[in-house]
This record gives structure tokens, sequence and C-alpha cells, in this order.
């Protein structure tokens, strides 16, 4: 997953703008230096240490950002169902699964951005070998109830227990999920 951020750092009056993306992986933390900023340490000398500060800076800011879905939403991990529907009679068609890192069982988050009191989620899904990828604005009204909006629609979700579901998902195992 990734986050993206522009800032700045400053020497005297002068400022550079630094544009800082930042990718959460196992292993130690590192900086990766790439484009025009090289050629301008060297004529930036002294304040090279300013640009330093301000990657730091806008990286300890942003960590929080990649983190994994369930922290960044504020929703309880399991099933939610569209509003139209009771939960009762949901099909594939009204239901989204929260995992805590996705939407969905076999999803892969690969960029989440705030967006005001919303967040755009952009994730891969394998669903039985077919892998595509999809981008949606989620709007978290509360820790049981979220908008979805697409470029057609907007749907009103709200979280169902999984016992007041229909068959197969009332008796689907998700206790590695609901932890």
């Amino acid at each position: 997953m990734t986050a993206h951020a522009p800032t700045v750092a400053f020497a005297g009056i002068d400022c550079l703008d630094i544009d800082v993306q930042v990718q959460i992986a196992a292993g130690l933390p590192a900086f990766i230096i790439v484009g025009p900023i090289v050629s301008v340490r060297t004529q930036l000398n002294g304040m090279w240490r300013s640009i330093q500060t301000a990657l730091l800076g806008t990286m300890v800011l942003l960590y929080p950002m990649t983190a994994t879905a369930v922290d960044l939403l504020p929703l309880k991990r399991g099933y939610y169902v569209d509003k139209s529907v009771s939960c009762s009679e949901a099909s594939h068609a009204t239901l989204e699964l929260f995992t805590g890192r996705s939407f969905g069982a076999n999803c892969e988050v690969k960029i989440l951005r705030k967006v005001g009191q919303s967040f755009r989620i952009m994730q891969t899904c394998d669903v039985r070998g077919d892998v595509a990828d999809s981008s949606f604005l989620y709007t978290v009204l509360n820790r049981r109830e979220f908008l979805l909006e697409n470029d057609e629609r907007k749907f009103d979700f709200r979280f169902c227990d999984q016992k007041d579901l229909p068959y197969p998902w009332s008796k689907n195992d998700l206790s590695h999920i609901l932890k």
C-alpha cells in the first residue's frame, strides 16, 4: 500500500517542493530518493538537512495513512448489507465483507487516500481466478454504517450480524477475520 503527499523544504526564504511517497513493507525503514533531487542536493549543500527533515516529517505523518484499512476505517469487521435490503435477504449484489485489511476476502488494498471525511480505496481482488482492480469512495458514518460511491451511484450500507444473513454467509467461518 502506498500514500502520497506533497511537502516543502526551506532554506532562508527559498522553498523547494518535495514529493513524498511512502510504502509500507516488511524490513527496516529506508529512504530511496529518485528524480532531480540528487542534482539539487549537490547545488544546495547546507539545505540537505532541511530536505531530509521534510522527508522524514512527512513520512511520519503519512505512516498512519498507509497502515491496514482497519487502522484507518473505524468500522466493525464483518458483513455489511445495502440498507435497501433486509439482512436476511442479502445477496452477492447487496453484500460487502470488511476484513479489516480490505473490502472482500480475496482483496488487497493498493492505495488508500483520505479525502475529507471519506476514503478513496483502490484495491485488487481475485474472484475465482479473475483478478480485477476497483476504486471506490467510502464515507464512514459510524462504526456500523458507511456510504459507498462509484462513478455511477451511491450505496448506503449497514452492519449485519452474521447469524441474520442467509446461507452461505451465515455459516462462513470468519474467526480469522474478526479477531
